[in-house]
């Protein structure tokens, strides 16, 4: 009879006039059964106020064999897509040239999204954390640390395999 659900609760003085209206008729009726409904209240506020402070963004990137080219990144509200430097696009066609696979079907067939990753951030905030995490902090000599690699025949060339390189040079 006296509850108030709180379906659209989500600021801190809605959420506070609520709790007084509530207090007042339990003093008025002398009703203990509104104490459960404070602790109603209190209980979605605080769910949705977990919810709201902890936003779920996932991310993919998109590899030519082991290089990373852009990353999408998607949360409730969007999903972006965003390229990486051009020197990471150079560096496809470099390699793609050193390894003779710019004409065959294996330029094509190289493109590969990686595996989808949570962050505790939102998509703008992810963005940027991946956005300068590889244009800032990977190695300016990565074409040719690749190509050593080639040349002594330890290249993996699988998606992922060079992206520990962003660790050696923070």
């Amino acid at each position: 009879m006296f509850y108030i659900v709180s379906q659209s609760i989500l600021n801190y003085s809605t959420y506070k006039a609520r709790i007084c209206l509530i207090l007042r008729t339990a003093y008025y009726h002398k009703e203990v059964e509104l104490v459960f409904a404070i602790m109603y209240e209190h209980s979605i506020y605080k769910q949705r106020q977990t919810m709201n402070k902890s936003p779920k963004a996932k991310a993919r990137i998109l590899y030519w064999k082991e290089i990373p080219v852009q990353f999408q990144v998607s949360d409730n509200q969007k999903t972006v897509s965003v390229p990486l430097a051009p020197k990471f696009q150079e560096a496809v066609d470099a390699i793609a040239m050193f390894d003779q696979s710019i004409t065959s079907d294996e330029y094509l067939n190289s493109w590969i999204w990686g595996n989808w990753q949570e962050f505790n951030k939102t998509a703008t905030e992810t963005t940027s954390h991946l956005s300068n995490k590889f244009n800032c902090n990977f190695p300016d000599d990565f074409v040719k640390r690749i190509r050593d690699l080639h040349k002594s025949g330890s290249r993996l060339g699988t998606p992922g395999s060079i992206d520990h390189w962003v660790k050696e040079t923070q």
